[in-house]
């Protein structure tokens, strides 16, 4: 863990962000009242929001607004306000002391150099000014004004009808005649040849074309119900032609042409559909969208079970069951095995495919005394009684003496297990230690090796988010590495694959760099690359990425730094693991985090 910030240094970091404590400092995460030394406001915020730069002072962020403030800001845009201040995003009753009339803006728009009155900058207009934008548009109004938002009764001078178009349509540019247009409601003689032209016939008369129209489409002979809009704009109206909809009959015919004899009337595509399979004769509920896709039966693909079958598997491979069936695969099922007379607990779905279910009898059983003889040999020190061999035992690995869970399987084949010893996990005083020593100063716990750790960097000052997983390999702070890859030019972020090693690695260099070219010198082929306007951009998705691999796939770097002399071996992941288009896919969805 970093080490206690002390109040020394706590006093330096406040001062730093122009503060002035007014109390003892206690710690990094309890609010400490300071006073602002730009505006002389007191403020309470925490060491951590100062030190990751979340701000100190919120007046001076504008987060905060003192109310005496608000009203110099009003009275400086000559607006005097009616009542108290009611925070910065809300509307504040004032006069507009300019044009004597009441107006309702916000705090934040005023301070973002807004006008405070909606009536001078045009937004809103008397009915005198009104009428004449109307009556310039060709429009006589037939009503009083009630707003730009309200629909005003006028004749169109052009044509003669009458209209109601929006004064806020006018000032945008908008016409006012919706005859002239081409927009106006259709009326019934339209709407007939309309659908006649789509080969509908009319079963009820026509209302208006947003409302559902009772049809009958003549190619199929079914009755449906769209809207005139619909029709118009030239989509498929009819939902059966269309294939999002099935009568009952159909529905029918073919459900028992995939194979079902249905029990109940057809309840509808998005509800389950009681039927007799007739391959098995199992009684089942499927969604008829389902099979059409391709879905089985449950009992014929096995997700579901029948009690007696399985009953009758497991007495004809020797196992007698002790109680009822737990379920497939969800827990095993205590029996005796026949043969040894032992209580065994074999699961349905490895009875199934072949197993014998006892595993005393199985030629590939691992006794714990044999389990604890190999554990030892390899020097480690179990902490709890076997398992399994496909199960982490706890154990104390007696060349370091920290717990460990490693597999039976793994520790056999290797002689090893550690995953400390093997460099994946470190303990966070050693990463501390190992941050330290290489000259940085860490901000934050440790995050785990494969995460960006938030330090200050002792020879520039500057603050970077170094892994700990390249401190110890060498790495450094990004802007005092002597590297070729400049953060602040544009960059590509690549995907790459090795077939010889049977590996995949991901990258980034300068757009004109000749990195990839060092690579393909090495075996190393292009999948797909990603420009970026600035280098920034590229790492962190890059170490994004990285960070997946190990903390939520448990991918570690698959290959030796001998196996890459051209540098970038901890970028690698083993190819038969994943593969290329589920990690570039991962990759996209990042790129569009940063962005």
């Amino acid at each position: 863990m970093p080490a206690r910030i002390n109040e020394d240094e706590a006093i330096a970091r406040l001062a730093a962000a122009n503060l002035e404590p007014l109390e003892p400092y206690k710690n990094v995460s309890t609010p400490w009242a300071c006073k602002c030394l730009k505006c002389g406001k007191q403020v309470s915020p925490t060491l951590n929001s100062i030190t990751s730069r979340q701000g100190g002072c919120g007046y001076c962020a504008g987060n905060k607004v003192d109310e005496a403030d608000a009203v110099a800001l009003f009275e400086r845009n000559e607006l005097q306000p009616l009542v108290g201040f009611p925070g910065a995003g809300k509307p504040w009753l004032s006069i507009h002391t300019k044009c004597g009339r009441e107006v309702t803006p916000t705090y934040s728009n005023v301070r973002m150099g807004h006008s405070g009155c909606k009536y001078c900058i045009g937004n809103i207009l008397d009915e005198e000014k009104a009428r004449t934008l109307f009556v310039a548009a060709g429009l006589l109004p037939l009503e009083p004004y009630k707003g730009a938002l309200y629909p005003w009764r006028s004749i169109h001078q052009e044509c003669g009808r009458e209209v109601a178009p929006k004064l806020n349509s006018i000032q945008q540019g908008q016409g006012g005649c919706t005859h002239c247009a081409g927009n106006a409601p259709i009326t019934i003689e339209e709407a007939a040849v309309i659908i006649e032209s789509k080969e509908f016939v009319a079963l009820e008369p026509f209302e208006k074309a947003s409302v559902p129209w009772k049809l009958l489409h003549k190619p199929c002979g079914k009755t449906v119900f769209p809207t005139l809009l619909t029709i118009k704009t030239g989509k498929t109206s009819c939902r059966y032609c269309a294939k999002t909809f099935i009568d009952s009959d159909d529905a029918v015919n073919e459900l028992r042409q995939l194979g079902y004899e249905p029990l109940i009337d057809y309840p509808g595509s998005s509800v389950p559909w009681k039927a007799i399979h007739k391959e098995c004769g199992k009684v089942v509920s499927p969604y008829l969208t389902a099979i059409k896709r391709g879905t089985g039966c449950p009992y014929c693909t096995h997700q579901k079970i029948d009690v007696d079958e399985a009953k009758k598997l497991f007495i004809a491979r020797g196992l007698i069951p002790q109680v009822p069936f737990p379920g497939n695969n969800r827990s095993g099922w205590k029996c005796i095995h026949a043969k040894c007379g032992e209580v065994v607990y074999p699961k349905y779905g490895d009875v199934r495919a072949g197993s014998g279910g006892c595993k005393t009898c199985a030629p590939n059983y691992v006794s714990p005394e044999e389990a604890i003889e190999v554990f030892r040999k390899a020097g480690f020190e179990p902490l709890e009684p076997y398992p399994g061999s496909d199960v982490g035992w706890r154990c104390t690995h007696l060349a370091c003496g920290r717990e460990v869970t490693p597999r039976f399987g793994y520790v056999k084949r290797n002689n090893a297990g550690c995953a400390y010893c093997a460099g994946k996990l470190v303990h966070p005083e050693e990463a501390l230690a190992l941050m330290i020593k290489a000259g940085f100063k860490p901000l934050i716990e440790y995050p785990g090796s494969q995460v960006g750790w938030l330090s200050i960097h002792d020879k520039c000052g500057k603050e970077v988010s170094p892994q700990y997983s390249s401190i110890r390999v060498g790495g450094g702070c990004k802007y005092c590495s002597e590297s070729a890859f400049n953060y602040s030019d544009p960059a590509i972020l690549y995907l790459i694959t090795h077939e010889e090693f049977g590996a995949h690695k991901i990258g980034i260099a300068g757009a004109e760099k000749n990195r990839l070219e060092q690579h393909r010198r090495e075996g190393w082929l292009l999948y797909r690359s990603m420009a970026f306007g600035i280098g920034e951009q590229a790492y962190k998705t890059e170490q994004d990425a990285l960070s997946w691999f190990i903390n939520e796939l448990g991918l570690f770097p698959f290959l030796v730094k001998e196996q890459m002399p051209q540098g970038g071996w901890t970028e690698t992941v083993d190819a038969t693991e994943i593969d290329l288009p589920t990690i570039w896919s991962k990759i996209e969805l990042l790129s569009k985090v940063k962005s």
